[in-house]
């Protein structure tokens, strides 16, 4: 049985070499060269029966011996022939020569002694080199598909496996066995149940000990049921197949894969919308295949907010060929109506050729459908198995951005690389075949160290789990409650186009790891049209347009007209700027030397600070997609508010009505604040329309001023158009509005005359706003307050037009700008208070420090770094630090505040209206009431004490109990 068994694994064949062995395996093999150790006086029987009797009859030919031996006698017979009352036989050593047995030599006492030659296969007195034992490991290597074209590409996956064999040869693994490779070519894609089940009848005998699987999914799922069926006991290793549904070790307890399951990866993928700036996405689904993974996409989407926009009741069935098109019209017709461009597939391979040839056929062109796949497929890939439909295939799939499990990690891993390379020209999904192989090979070789038996499934299925050693994919090892991997790497591969397909299919453009400090690490990405610029999520921005949207193309015409419009509005600035300082003579500020209670305009000043710092950085190059964590609070301040609005279509417009409706009450408020009515008529409407006036004013000649200015602008701007006339362009945020006729010439006109007056009013308040009211201790040198509107509106125009070239040259221009304004501030104070004036320039440098990074950052196209985003909070933390230092030991506080003092009281008295009297009483209740404030209190109150009359304007009677409110008094400016 011993030797049957053993033929039957292919791990002994007869005739094949010197079998060492007891004298009951004579008669089971004829050649010679058998050697045979048995007992001394057993060497001549010639089969088992034979074996038996002798031994009987020595056994009683020795108790005829001692049957009449005394008990002493006996004790010493038995004392000569034990050590330690522990029997040492005596063996005879016979060998086979010329098809008899010849003693040879003989063991006694433990010691071996040769008498005679032995004879060797061959008739040879030479030792030969004898072979290893044999352990049999079966490979699905095979490339037929019944009623399909050979799938040739499998084969050349397959050499990876060779190669590991060749590998694990030359080491230590399973040194004293020969590994034979058994191969099945049993389906190479498609599972086809008649022809795979009677192909692995066949080969029922010869599938060794364990089965590395197929790459694909339905082969896999076909080679379970089938071993199943047939009685076929071992455990199946794939370097390909990650079906959520295979993770299920209860289920599939004889599967694992050295592959991350579809389902996490299938996680990653909104993920990287996310990076992207993309909210919007569509699902393409397969439950059966994917529905774990499908459960994933959707939880992810919802956390991270982002709309999955096509309806999720239209799904595929089953495997989808392009025949079926009319049974998932409905379906299709969503995908395209929906006009988003990420679309997220979670349809098999197959399918998913299938589903681009339709959508194509459906008019669908490069660059209009952006996917995200959660395996590594590319061109080369899908083509194989559509012949005649190249063109399509890579015209919608290119540049798209697929997920998979790496590969060739480590030293190690590029050594193997490389090697494999020179020796096969291909590497492409060799490293998971070759770890498939050298997990089983590990599992094997630590099966038989613990003297496990190789036909025991069960313990050879849970050898090959416990494995774990570094491989080309990193550390290969096996989750303990699943079939899935539990140490791994993911690599994002964009798909390469038709030129570059046919050497590697795709490139390597990001890298994600579970444990480092930042998970996701991106290179330069080559989008569908070219360019490393990111697309909208939607084709059309996302409303739809009267145009197909492959007719667009820049549109120079209306790129030189805008950049005349900037340009003339740059020479107004500065034609202002000078009228200006002529016209007020604008000379120095007194630095504040004294300690002040701050006031309400203090802390507006201060705000005013640091959110046209905010309206700075977004002015510039838009750094979403570079690190949104620290640029998407900051997108919230965008000068045309596309941070926290839409502004498309409708909704820019409403944007452009509100922005002219802030402009003419700018203009009304000139007038009233010019006019001074409330001192020509004492109404207390009069004073409120003067402080609303005032305040309006304040805030639309200072933190309003950038994001009004650019939306103004955006009027203009038409960058691209459907055809070589200037009234073929549109206005970029609105694809219905064509250019320069009609409703848009009418409303550039507008706009045109509005903007004008704003930036003279701007330029003409600046110097004067903050004397509107003594609210303010901390103030703004006016000439500097001038100077500042012209740099920021300068800003704003050549950003918008270098932006159109390069954001990285634009990140440089603006960078030297923002430096030009920060020498500016140093060599004219910009406020009065000198620690609030260093806050000032170190807010300029924080802007200049992000714009150099991003810049650079693009230039040299190393993606979302962690090193990029660590050097910008680096540069911010240096900034901060320096000035918290210099404040401290240069910049002494002059501001006070006192604890508790109610702020709507602070802001009624500073800003000059009327307090009540039961106000003044509660604020003069607060701690460490500030002398100077009691002043103006105590000033108060003598004034009213004197006008001893008050008038009918200033005191109402209540009717029902006649008496009088609170009063109140003027505080005095």
């Amino acid at each position: 049985m011993l030797v049957k068994s053993l033929e039957s694994k292919m791990m002994m064949r007869e005739g094949y070499g010197v079998i060492l062995g007891p004298n009951s395996v004579w008669g089971q093999f004829s050649s010679d060269g058998l050697v045979i150790y048995t007992e001394e006086g057993l060497e001549s029987s010639d089969n088992y029966s034979q074996y038996e009797y002798l031994a009987i009859e020595k056994l009683l030919g020795l108790i005829l011996q001692v049957q009449d031996y005394t008990t002493e006698e006996i004790m010493n017979l038995l004392e000569e022939n034990t050590l330690n009352h522990h029997p040492l036989p005596a063996f005879s050593i016979v060998n086979t020569q010329n098809g008899k047995k010849t003693k040879v030599g003989e063991i006694s006492n433990g010691i071996i002694s040769i008498s005679s030659p032995f004879i060797f296969p061959g008739n040879s007195s030479v030792i030969p080199n004898l072979p290893k034992a044999s352990i049999t490991i079966s490979l699905a290597d095979g490339v037929t598909d019944p009623g399909s074209p050979d799938f040739t590409y499998l084969a050349l996956i397959r050499q990876g496996n060779y190669f590991a064999f060749r590998v694990a040869y030359q080491s230590n693994l399973l040194q004293n066995f020969n590994v034979r490779i058994q191969s099945t070519d049993c389906g190479a894609t498609v599972y086809n149940p008649s022809f795979s089940r009677a192909c692995f009848s066949k080969l029922k005998d010869k599938m060794g000990v364990v089965h590395l699987s197929s790459l694909t999914d339905s082969i896999c799922y076909g080679d379970i049921f089938d071993f199943r069926a047939l009685g076929i006991n071992v455990p199946l290793v794939s370097d390909g197949c990650a079906m959520s549904m295979f993770v299920n070790k209860s289920t599939f307890p004889e599967f694992m894969t050295v592959l991350k399951e579809i389902a996490y990866t299938a996680g990653i993928l909104p993920e990287i919308a996310n990076i992207f700036g993309w909210k919007n996405v569509v699902v393409i689904q397969r439950p059966e295949w994917a529905q774990n993974a499908y459960n994933v996409v959707v939880n992810q989407c919802s956390s991270l907010h982002i709309n999955i926009v096509n309806n999720q009741s239209y799904y595929f069935s089953g495997t989808y060929t392009i025949d079926q098109v009319d049974a998932y019209g409905d379906l299709f017709s969503d995908i395209i109506n929906s006009k988003c461009r990420v679309v997220i597939a979670l349809v098999d391979p197959y399918s998913f050729g299938s589903i681009l040839i339709t959508l194509y056929d459906l008019g669908m062109r490069k660059g209009d459908l952006f996917f995200l796949q959660p395996y590594r497929i590319s061109v080369t890939d899908i083509v194989v198995g559509y012949p005649g439909y190249g063109d399509k295939l890579v015209e919608l799939f290119q540049r798209s951005l697929t997920v998979h499990t790496a590969e060739w990690i480590g030293n190690y891993g590029q050594t193997m690389k490389t090697q494999v390379e020179q020796a096969v020209h291909w590497s492409n999904f060799l490293g998971f075949s070759f770890d498939q192989t050298m997990l089983a090979l590990h599992g094997l070789d630590y099966s038989i160290i613990k003297g496990d038996n190789l036909e025991n499934f069960t313990a050879v299925n849970e050898n090959i789990r416990k494995q774990k050693f570094v491989g080309v994919t990193g550390t290969v090892s096996i989750e303990p409650s699943s079939n899935s991997r539990s140490n791994f790497y993911l690599n994002i591969f964009s798909v390469l186009p038709a030129s570059n397909s046919s050497e590697k299919g795709d490139e390597i453009v990001g890298n994600y790891s579970i444990t480092g400090i930042q998970r996701f690490l991106f290179s330069k990405i080559i989008m569908p049209d070219g360019t490393t610029k990111i697309p909208s999520d939607m084709r059309i921005n996302p409303i739809d347009c009267p145009f197909d949207y492959r007719l667009v193309q820049d549109s120079s015409n209306g790129k030189m007209i805008f950049l005349a419009i900037v340009a003339f509005f740059i020479i107004l600035e500065i034609f202002l700027v000078i009228f200006q300082l002529r016209r007020w003579k604008l000379g120095k500020i007194e630095d504040l030397k004294e300690p002040k209670l701050m006031k309400f305009g203090d802390l507006l000043m201060m705000i005013i600070l640091w959110v046209e710092t905010l309206e700075l950085i977004s002015i510039g190059p838009d750094m979403r997609a570079y690190s949104r964590i620290i640029f998407r609070p900051i997108a919230l301040f965008s000068p045309d508010w596309s941070g926290p609005l839409d502004n498309t279509r409708d909704h820019f417009w409403i944007e452009i009505y509100i922005v002219i409706s802030l402009i003419s009450f700018m203009v009304c408020s000139a007038i009233i604040i010019q006019k001074r009515l409330s001192k020509k008529y004492s109404h207390h409407l009069f004073e409120l329309a003067e402080l609303v006036s005032e305040i309006g004013v304040i805030l639309l000649c200072s933190i309003a001023y950038i994001p009004l200015s650019s939306i103004l602008l955006s009027v203009f701007l038409c960058k691209e158009s459907t055809g070589d006339s200037i009234t073929d362009s549109f206005v970029c945020n609105d694809c219905y509005t064509y250019c320069w006729s009609g409703f848009h010439f009418s409303i550039s006109l507008l706009c045109f005359a509005v903007l004008i007056m704003y930036l003279s009013l701007v330029i003409y308040f600046q110097p004067s706003w903050q004397l509107f009211h003594p609210i303010f201790n901390v103030v703004i040198n006016p000439k500097t307050a001038v100077y500042k509107s012209a740099a920021y509106f300068i800003m704003i125009g050549i950003n918008k037009n270098i932006h159109l070239v390069s954001e990285a040259l634009q990140g440089l221009v603006y960078s030297i700008a923002l430096l030009a304004l920060a020498f500016i501030y140093w060599k004219i104070r910009i406020y009065n208070y000198p620690r609030m004036n260093m806050w000032a320039i170190f807010s300029l440098l924080a802007v200049i420090w992000s714009n150099l990074v991003f810049s650079i950052h693009s230039i040299l196209d190393r993606g979302n770094n962690v090193f990029w985003e660590f050097g910008l909070a680096a540069g911010w933390g240096i900034l901060v630090v320096a000035g918290m230092i210099l404040q401290n030991f240069k910049f002494p506080s002059l501001l006070m505040t006192d604890k508790g003092i109610e702020l709507g009281v602070l802001f009624k008295f500073s800003m000059g209206s009327k307090v009540c009297a039961v106000e003044i009483n509660e604020l003069k209740k607060q701690p460490k009431f500030h002398r100077h404030m009691q002043k103006h209190i105590s000033y108060a109150e003598d004034q009213n004490l004197i006008n001893s009359k008050i008038s009918s304007e200033r005191v109402e009677i209540n009717s029902q109990n006649n008496s009088i409110p609170p009063k109140c008094w003027e505080v005095p400016n």
